[in-house]
C-alpha cells in the first residue's frame, strides 16, 4: 500500500531527495492537569489561579530543548545529508542546514514532540479558576513507552501543582526495505526525476499506513509526490487555512500511483501458487506477490492493494 507520509521534493547541497516513510512515529494522547484554589476573583492575590500556573507549565514546555535521539529508520537521511560525522549533535545541525523545510522534519525525527493541542477550563465568571485540562498530542519515538513518555513530560514542567496521565503509544510499526513496491517507486522517480535521491527514514507524524501494516501486515509506505511544491509551503500549511495542492502535483502523484499500480500489477507468478503462496511472497518482500491482472486478500496479509 502508498499512501501520505512524505514525498516533498527537498533541495539539498547534495542534490534533491525525496523522503520515503517505511515506518511512523508512535502517538499518545496525554492529559495534563493542572489545579488551582478557587476565590473571590475580586480580591487581588485571593485563591491560586489554575490559568496562571497552566500559562508558566506552558511557557516551560516551549522552551524545553530535549537531547536528540537518533532512530535506525533516521539514521540514511542523516547519513546522506552529514556523511562522515560522528557527533549527533553536529550531525543533526549539518542535516538541518540543508534545507529549512527539511531541518523542520529532522527537528521532529530525532525527538518526542509533546504539542499542547486543546485547552479546556470551565468555571464562574467571578471566580479564580479552580483547574484546567490540556491535551498533549504526543509524537513519540517507536520504542518510547507511557511511563518514559509520561517522564520526560514531568522533566520538560518541572515543579508544579499537576498531574501527568499519557496513554501508552501506538504505532512505531516499521515496513522493510528492499521490497517490489520500493523498486516500483525508484523506478517511477528514476524515470520522472533522474537527477533525485529517495531517501527511507520515519513519517514525522501519523499516517493510515501504520493502521495497514497492524490491521493486515501490508508492506506500506508514505509516498506522495510533490515534484513542483516548495516543500517550505507544504509543511506549514498542512491543517491550515490555505492548504492546498498544485495541480501539476495532483498531476504527477496521478502518475506515479498508476505507474506504480502498473509495475506491481504486471509481475507474473506461476498459475498454481494461489494466493497462499503468493501471500507467503509477499509478507517476504519478494517479487511476484501478486499474478497479473489478479489481486488477493488473505487474513493478516495484504498481498496486493
Amino acid at each position: 500500500m502508498v499512501g501520505e507520509g512524505a514525498g516533498e521534493r527537498y533541495e539539498t547541497p547534495r542534490g534533491p531527495i525525496y523522503l520515503l516513510d517505511h515506518g511512523v512515529k508512535a502517538t499518545a494522547t496525554t492529559t495534563l492537569t493542572v489545579r488551582g484554589r478557587a476565590a473571590d476573583s475580586s480580591l487581588p492575590g485571593n485563591g491560586s489561579s489554575a490559568a496562571f500556573e497552566l500559562a508558566r507549565l506552558l511557557t516551560r514546555l516551549e522552551r524545553y530543548d530535549p537531547p536528540p535521539r537518533i532512530h535506525a529508520a533516521v539514521e540514511p537521511l542523516l547519513e546522506f545529508l552529514a556523511p562522515g560525522v560522528d557527533d549527533d549533535d553536529e550531525r543533526i545541525a549539518r542535516a538541518r542546514a540543508a534545507n529549512p523545510a527539511l531541518s523542520m522534519i529532522i527537528a521532529a525525527l530525532v525527538a518526542n514532540i509533546i504539542p499542547p493541542t486543546v485547552i479546556e477550563a470551565a468555571g464562574p465568571a467571578n471566580v479564580v479558576l479552580e483547574d484546567a485540562n490540556v491535551t498533549l498530542q504526543c509524537a513519540t519515538l517507536p520504542g518510547v513507552d507511557k511511563r518514559a513518555l509520561e517522564h520526560e513530560i514531568r522533566l520538560a514542567l518541572g515543579d508544579g501543582d499537576y498531574s501527568v496521565d499519557a496513554a501508552e503509544p501506538e504505532g512505531g510499526l516499521l515496513s522493510p526495505l528492499e521490497t517490489t513496491l520500493h523498486h516500483a517507486i525508484h523506478e517511477f522517480l528514476a524515470e520522472r526525476d533522474p537527477q533525485a535521491r529517495l531517501i527511507p527514514t520515519l513519517a514525522y507524524g501519523y499516517s493510515d499506513c501504520q493502521t495497514m501494516r497492524s490491521a493486515y501486515g501490508s508492506i506500506a509506505y508514505g509516498f506522495i509526490p510533490f515534484r513542483h511544491a516548495d516543500p517550505l509551503v507544504n509543511v506549514t500549511t498542512k491543517h491550515a487555512a490555505d492548504e492546498r495542492v498544485l495541480i501539476e502535483d495532483l498531476v504527477f502523484q496521478a502518475e506515479a500511483a498508476l505507474h506504480i499500480a502498473r509495475s506491481i500489477g504486471s509481475i507474473d507468478v506461476p498459475a498454481a501458487a494461489g494466493p497462499a503462496a503468493a501471500a507467503a511472497k509477499h509478507a517476504a518482500g519478494a517479487p511476484g506477490a501478486c499474478a497479473s491482472g489478479e489481486a488477493a486478500i488473505v487474513p493478516r496479509t495484504n498481498v496486493c492493494r
